[in-house]
């Protein structure tokens, strides 16, 4: 099973779509508040590969991101320090945070953290881990 979420600036919300291991659509959940011109065409062009997904995500002006797994607050706290110490992130805000997000929201959190780490300027530590989620940073 494969599944990607798909987030535009046409939208609110998330679109999340479901493959099977011979990449055919097994099922999607439509999380975005679209108006209803915008619900029919994505009916009319449902992405029935993950091929014709990234089409279809770049039409809507938004991008789809692979979920690999369901992504657990563990994996964002372990590529969040990789490599790193621990700073005085309080694990328990992080994590309460991570748990009222989207499943968009922690895939690009998570996907954003090798980004975000390597544009800090030198000499500058990174935020804390719940000041990277609450301030959003990946967007």
């Amino acid at each position: 099973m494969r599944t990607y979420i798909v987030t535009s600036e046409k939208f609110t919300g998330e679109i999340e779509f479901r493959y099977n291991d011979i990449f055919q659509l097994c099922g999607y959940d439509n999380r975005a508040d679209f108006e209803a011109v915008q619900h029919d065409w994505l009916l009319k062009n449902l992405p029935m590969s993950p091929a014709c997904l990234h089409k279809v995500a770049s039409i809507m002006k938004g991008k789809a991101i692979e979920v690999k797994t369901e992504l657990t607050f563990e994996q964002f706290w372990k590529s969040y320090f990789a490599g790193r110490t621990k700073d005085n992130s309080s694990r328990k805000r992080a994590e309460a945070k991570w748990n009222r997000m989207s499943k968009g929201e922690q895939a690009k959190a998570w996907g954003y953290i090798n980004t975000y780490m390597s544009n800090i300027a030198w000499g500058t530590a990174p935020k804390h881990a719940e000041t990277y989620l609450n301030s959003e940073l990946w967007n």
